[in-house]
């Protein structure tokens, strides 16, 4: 626990009290894109969340659209309260919901999700918003050159063709477009008693809501059948053969999706951690585990192959449909 002196001026001036609370990081996550705090009051409760941006890899625009979008989501009850902003300083403070991650919850809550999904879909649309554009311009975007050069990311320039050839045949179909998620992994899901609430809003835009549903079922750990159940609960009703089949392909592409994003993640050379990883057993998509010894970068490079690994099994399963 520490004191934090270096807040922007209109978090001090919206929230007073911050100075006679402490905060907490949470733990590591593969992303650097910002640093999640825990503020509690000197009793020990908690009273906040900190989310500090890092300013150094996004854009002004990017921090000031994140912020409206998580305050617009905290108004519809899908996301937390925004308590204060200081978008210069890429600070955001929400309230604190006592919840965990959404891992493998029970068939009610599996439902709730979806009902959070479907009204998350149902938010007016925003065309002009496109945070996870951004992203995907930072991430497969930049490493498709080295990908493309490296020997040793043989296995990398596979899922790199599995990728585009999938992303390519499913932009042909007909998805539905609204306002999207677009990074449902499980610490972007929190359970609270019988609710579900959404967080983390840096890759909200516009986009096909089979790939948020094929998220949330991947992160959520649901067997195939599970899948096509909460695939029909999303809907309200039976799936068509057509809508079953965009589903199946929205999960394969997001395992393929987040094993390039992931790699892109890493800060070093991205050539020696997944030669490290090899040194340990490949993680579970969805699951980010940091082994005793292991370096941060490994860690990454390690969830990294256990997506893109499942990704390529699943593509190759359907023969590349």
């Amino acid at each position: 626990m520490r004191k934090f002196e270096a807040l922007g001026q209109s978090l001090w001036r919206e929230a007073p009290w911050l100075r006679e609370c402490e905060f907490r990081p949470y733990p590591d996550t593969p992303t650097q894109w910002a640093r999640t705090f825990l503020v509690r009051r000197a009793s020990g409760r908690p009273a906040a969340v900190l989310r500090k941006i890092n300013l150094s890899r996004v854009t002004a625009s990017d921090v000031r659209a994140e912020f409206e979008v998580a305050a617009r989501l905290g108004r519809e009850q899908l996301g937390p309260a925004v308590i204060a902003a200081d978008t210069a300083a890429g600070e955001l403070l929400m309230a604190h919901i006592d919840a965990q991650s959404a891992v493998r919850p029970n068939r009610s809550i599996v439902a709730e999700a979806a009902r959070v999904l479907r009204q998350l879909h149902a938010v007016a649309p925003d065309e002009a918003l496109a945070l996870h554009k951004s992203k995907r311009r930072v991430g497969i975007d930049r490493i498709r050159g080295e990908v493309g050069a490296s020997p040793e990311l043989r296995r990398y320039q596979i899922g790199m063709r599995a990728y585009d050839d999938l992303r390519g045949k499913l932009s042909r179909g007909r998805g539905i477009r609204a306002l999207c998620h677009n990074d449902l992994n499980p610490t972007n899901m929190l359970v609270s008693r019988d609710r579900v609430w959404l967080i983390d809003f840096d890759h909200v835009g516009m986009g096909d809501v089979f790939f948020d549903v094929a998220t949330a079922a991947g992160a959520l750990q649901l067997t195939s059948d599970a899948a096509g159940n909460f695939l029909e609960d999303y809907l309200g009703r039976t799936a068509t053969a057509d809508e079953m089949t965009r589903f199946r392909g929205m999960s394969r592409l997001v395992l393929l999706r987040y094993g390039l994003d992931t790699l892109s993640l890493i800060t070093g050379c991205r050539r020696r951690a997944v030669q490290q990883a090899e040194d340990y057993p490949l993680g579970v998509p969805f699951v980010f585990d940091r082994l005793p010894g292991e370096e941060l970068d490994a860690a990454v490079a390690r969830l990294s192959r256990a997506f893109l690994e499942a990704g390529i099994a699943a593509h190759w399963s359907e023969g590349g449909r």
